[in-house]
């Protein structure tokens, strides 16, 4: 028996505490790296299978919140798209009321009647005055 070891009883106590508290932070340096506090249904299964759900659920809702804020984005695209045609439209209503009332702007009114014309008539156009002769279109 030259090669047994004796412990104390106190030796052998403080042994255990030492084993229990390894084992304890093996268990948190777990939690820290994970970041969850139950890791498998070992550990607790009601917290780990609520966790799961809870987890899954959260995912659910990223994906709601990336599809509204593309959303979003479509429509401040589509108000910026809106926003440059009635620019657009502005700066060619400004440059037609400048050409009204430029001097040599000339306008014309052309009538045409609201009668179903024959198979053999021609629209005819002239401009304020009687044409010698008509144009056909």
């Amino acid at each position: 028996m030259g090669n047994d070891v004796v412990l104390s009883a106190g030796v052998r106590q403080n042994l255990l505490s030492l084993q229990s508290t390894a084992s304890l932070m093996a268990i948190t340096q777990t939690r820290l790296a994970t970041g969850k506090k139950v890791n498998s249904a070992l550990d607790n299964p009601i917290n780990f299978f609520t966790a799961a759900g809870l987890t899954s659920r959260s995912r659910d809702l990223s994906s709601l919140l990336d599809a509204m804020a593309n959303g979003i984005k479509t429509i401040q695209t589509a108000d910026n798209g809106i926003t440059g045609i009635k620019a657009t439209i502005e700066s060619m209503k400004s440059t037609l009321l400048q050409a009204r009332q430029d001097k040599s702007f000339k306008s014309t009114a052309y009538t045409v009647g609201l009668t179903a014309p024959a198979a053999t008539d021609v629209l005819a156009l002239w401009a304020g005055r009687s044409p010698a002769r008509s144009t056909s279109i």
